[in-house]
C-alpha cells in the first residue's frame, strides 16, 4: 500500500480520512471475510495531488492504478480490455464527509465495441452484454462528460416507443443495440468527443471525474455553506463488477437493518430482479419488498440476514446495506450508518442499549442534535406524530444524558418570570441575564422614556429613580426565583 492507492485487503474502517467512508467500510468488510467483490481505493491524497497538478493524474498514480488492476485480474481470473473474458469495474465516489453534489457511480467500465462481444459470448447472452454496455455509456456520459442524464433517458424512451409502434416490443437486443448507437451519438454531439474505446482511458477519465467534482461550482458552494475544509478531498473506489442484471437468478437491493421510519427491529428495504443501480428511473423495472426475497433467493436471503445482523452488531448501529446477487451468489457492496427519522433515532438508541449492543454513552453520542430539536419542536407545536412511545424514548435519552454530562445547564433569562420558568424546567442556574430587558414592560418602558426625554433635572431624576426602583425589584425577583 502506498499513499495514493490502497487495496481492500490493506485498509480498515479507521482509515476513513484517507479512503473515504465507502473505501474504509469495504476494506473493513473484506478483513471480516465477507463476500465483497475485490477492488482498491484511489485515496484522498491522490485527489489532492490531482488538484495540485491542475486536474491531472500524476504518473505515479496512473502507474499505481495499472498495478492494482493487474492485482484485480489475478484475483478474478479476468483481463481488463480482453475480448474473451473481460474484467469490468465500477468507479464510485468515497467521501470523508457526505456531500450530495459529488459524482455518482459508473458501472461496467471496461466495455467497448470489442469487449462487449466477449461479455456476450462468455455469458451466452447478447441482451445482457448490450444492456450493460448501454448503462456504462449513459453513466459515463453523465458523470465524465457531464451531459444531463435526461438526454439519455429521453432517447431510450423514444426508441422503446418506436419498437412498440413497429410491433417488435420483445426484440430487446435490437432495442439495446439502437440504444448503444444513440447514446454514443449523444456523447459525440454534446461533448464534441467520442466515447473512448481504450479501457485505460475510460478508467483514468472516470477517476479524474470523481476528483474533479471536489472543486465543482456546486460542491464549492456546499462546502462554503457547511464550512467544510478545502484540504479534505475525496477518494475513488474501483471495484470488480458483479452483475445483478445478468439473468433472473440475479438481483440488486438496498436494505436497512431496522425500519428507518419507526425504528422497529426488523429489516426494511427493496430488491430488483435482473437489474443494476439506477434502474428505478425506468418505469419498466419494478422493485419488490425484501420480505418477498425468499421466494426467489432463499439461500442468499438467509445468508444476507446473517450478515446484516453481524454488520449491525459489529458497527454498533443500524446499517444501510447494498447488495448484489449474481447467479444466486450474494455479494455485499456497501454498508454505512443508516438514515433514520427522529422518532426512529431515539427508539433505536434506547433499544440497542436494552439489547446490550451498545452502552448508554455510545447511544447518546450517536443521536444527532437536529433529531432532538425536531422532536422538541414537534412536541411544542402539538403534532400528533409524537406518540407516547417516542416521548418515553426521548425522556429516557435525556435521563441518560443527565447521568453522563459534566457540563451544567444554565438558562438565559430577562425577567423574574423567565427565571422561575427556567428553574421549573430543570435549569441549574442563570448563565446570562439581560437586565435591560426589564424595561420592556409597558409601565417601566414609559418611565425610561420619560427619563431620556426630560428637559429638566427634576423630571430626569424622577424618571431615573423610578427606572432604578423597577430594575431593583426585578433583580430581587430573579434572585428569589
Amino acid at each position: 500500500m502506498g499513499e495514493f492507492l490502497c487495496s481492500f485487503n490493506e485498509g480498515s474502517k479507521d482509515m476513513r480520512e484517507l479512503l473515504g467512508g465507502k473505501g474504509a467500510n469495504l476494506s473493513e468488510m473484506t478483513g471480516m471475510g465477507l463476500p465483497v467483490p475485490f477492488g482498491f481505493t484511489v485515496t484522498t491524497k491522490a485527489c489532492k495531488a490531482f488538484l495540485e497538478e491542475g486536474n491531472k493524474l500524476k504518473e505515479e498514480i496512473t502507474e499505481g492504478i495499472h498495478e492494482k488492476i493487474q492485482e484485480l485480474e489475478e484475483v478474478t481470473g479476468k483481463k481488463f480490455g480482453s475480448g474473451e473474458n473481460p474484467l469490468l469495474v465500477s468507479v464510485r465516489t468515497s467521501s470523508v464527509i457526505n456531500i450530495p453534489t459529488m459524482a455518482g457511480t459508473i458501472l461496467n467500465l471496461g466495455l467497448n465495441d470489442e469487449t462487449v462481444k466477449g461479455l456476450a459470448e462468455l455469458n451466452d447472452s447478447l441482451e445482457f452484454a448490450l444492456d450493460s454496455y448501454s448503462r456504462f455509456i449513459r453513466m459515463y456520459g453523465s458523470i465524465v462528460r457531464k451531459i444531463p442524464q435526461q438526454n439519455f433517458l429521453s432517447a431510450y424512451e423514444r426508441l422503446r416507443r418506436k419498437a412498440i409502434s413497429e410491433d417488435r416490443p420483445s426484440d430487446k437486443c435490437r432495442l439495446l443495440s439502437d440504444t448503444v448507437r444513440e447514446y454514443k451519438e449523444i456523447i459525440l454531439e454534446k461533448s464534441g468527443k467520442p466515447l473512448p474505446q481504450n479501457v485505460w482511458t475510460q478508467l483514468a477519465e472516470a477517476v479524474s471525474a470523481v476528483f474533479g467534482y471536489w472543486n465543482s461550482a456546486d460542491t464549492l458552494n456546499y462546502r462554503e455553506l457547511h464550512e467544510i475544509s478545502d484540504d479534505i478531498g475525496v477518494a475513488a473506489v474501483v471495484q470488480s463488477m458483479v452483475f445483478g442484471n445478468l439473468n433472473d437468478n440475479s438481483c440488486i437491493g438496498t436494505v436497512f437493518t431496522r425500519d428507518p421510519s419507526s425504528g422497529e427491529n426488523s429489516i426494511c428495504g427493496d430488491f430488483m430482479i435482473k437489474a443494476q443501480g439506477g434502474d428505478l428511473i425506468f418505469a419498466e423495472v419494478k422493485a419488490k419488498k425484501i420480505e418477498e426475497m425468499p421466494e426467489f433467493f432463499k439461500d442468499a436471503y438467509n445468508k444476507f440476514l446473517t450478515i446484516a445482523t453481524l454488520l449491525e452488531k459489529y458497527n454498533k448501529d443500524m446499517q444501510e446495506i447494498e447488495f448484489t446477487i449474481e447467479r444466486n451468489k450474494l455479494y455485499i457492496l456497501q454498508t454505512r450508518k443508516g438514515r433514520r427519522s427522529p422518532e426512529a433515532a431515539v427508539r433505536i438508541a434506547v433499544e440497542m442499549v436494552e439489547e446490550g449492543t451498545v452502552d448508554r454513552k455510545t447511544s447518546v453520542a450517536g443521536i444527532r442534535a437536529d433529531d432532538i430539536n425536531k422532536l422538541v419542536l414537534a412536541s411544542l407545536k402539538g403534532e400528533d406524530s409524537v406518540d407516547e412511545d417516542t416521548v418515553r424514548n426521548f425522556n429516557t435519552i435525556l435521563e441518560w444524558a443527565d447521568e453522563l454530562r459534566t457540563m451544567g445547564v444554565r438558562a438565559n433569562i430577562d425577567t423574574p418570570e423567565d427565571a422561575a420558568a427556567a428553574l421549573r424546567l430543570g435549569a441549574e442556574g442563570i448563565g446570562l441575564c439581560r437586565s435591560e430587558r426589564m424595561f420592556s414592560s409597558e409601565e417601566r418602558l414609559s418611565d425610561f422614556i420619560n427619563m431620556i426625554l426630560a428637559d429638566n433635572v427634576k423630571d430626569k431624576t424622577a424618571g431615573k429613580n423610578s427606572s432604578y426602583s423597577g430594575k431593583k425589584t426585578g433583580s430581587k425577583g430573579i434572585a428569589h426565583a
